[in-house]
């Protein structure tokens, strides 16, 4: 059995006095069924003093999932997570599909009978294209119905990215709002390709333990969240965001399923049958044949646009 979840996140102990690890790896391993489809890779800054004792309270959790933790140095802290975010992510498993990031602060809630894991492993069985969200959060709406502003001022929480997401995109976006940069990327790809790239997983969702820093009121929520929200909905960033958004399309066009690839050989093969077979044929059967040639050319269009 090979890894095939990632979950990244930051841990920061010294002056975060809301860091919660060992309540939310309890919650994380309470059912989890299968330790070998899941890795944990959790960063930590190396002027953090509290970070020695914090590695230590993983100990008894490290037979119940396979956990690696990194340390290096805070950088701009907060403001640079997408740029931690990414560093981590280029060490996960090579099997690794889907890449989960939270936060310490969370709780999973999980209301399948099976683990959350092997839950998450048959939703990964069922994707037809391996280019895909996972969400968590039940408020996935149209996004017709939402403007960019709506889109990134209430994104959906802690989505699961799928490992060849992330590669298309090159990053997971140029701020410390992962999951806003992706809502936005989302919504550019249902919009203008007709392609609605979110899976909602509705027997898994997180609690997230809110502190007064967290809220309204405090300097990083005032001021650090209006600067990205700014930020996100700015010309540069739309051009960026439709860049990436682009790039995603192609990956799903180019890593085109197997089933799709077999419609398009079909139809190839029998096109060619169909010429060779009416060279001699009279008129009638000749015309017959070309509209059979023309609706099996819609049938493959239409296939290839699934991709």
């Amino acid at each position: 059995m090979a890894i095939r979840i990632s979950v990244i996140f930051a841990c920061r102990v010294e002056g975060n006095e809301n860091s919660r690890l060992t309540n939310m790896m309890r919650s994380f391993t309470e059912k989890l069924s299968d330790k070998r489809l899941v890795e944990v890779l959790i960063k930590f800054d190396s002027d953090d003093k509290g970070a020695p004792a914090a590695i230590a309270s993983l100990e008894p959790y490290k037979s119940k999932v396979d956990i690696r933790t990194f340390t290096s140095a805070r950088g701009e802290g907060y403001s640079d997570l997408h740029k931690m975010y990414y560093d981590t992510f280029l060490q996960v498993s090579p099997t690794s599909e889907v890449v989960w990031i939270i936060t310490d602060d969370i709780e999973i809630f999980y209301t399948g009978t099976d683990g959350w894991d092997e839950y998450i492993a048959q939703h990964l069985d069922a994707q037809y294209n391996p280019v895909f969200m996972f969400h968590t959060f039940d408020q996935i709406r149209p996004y017709h119905e939402r403007t960019a502003m709506e889109t990134v001022d209430s994104p959906d929480g802690f989505p699961m990215w799928s490992k060849q997401w992330i590669i298309a995109q090159g990053s997971l976006g140029p701020i410390y709002s992962v999951d806003g940069w992706a809502a936005l990327v989302e919504r550019y790809v249902k919009l203008h390709y007709r392609i609605d790239p979110r899976v909602h997983l509705e027997k898994l969702s997180l609690h997230r333990h809110i502190i007064a820093s967290d809220g309204p009121g405090n300097p990083r929520y005032d001021i650090l969240r209006k600067k990205t929200i700014d930020f996100l909905v700015s010309d540069f960033s739309t051009q960026m965001v439709a860049a990436n958004a682009r790039s995603v399309y192609y990956a799903r066009r180019a890593l085109m399923p197997q089933l799709h690839k077999r419609i398009a050989m079909i139809a190839a093969i029998n096109y060619r049958r169909m010429i060779n077979g009416v060279q001699s044929a009279s008129r009638g059967a000749v015309h017959f044949a070309k509209r059979v040639v023309r609706k099996l050319l819609r049938m493959t269009k239409a296939a290839l646009s699934k991709a």
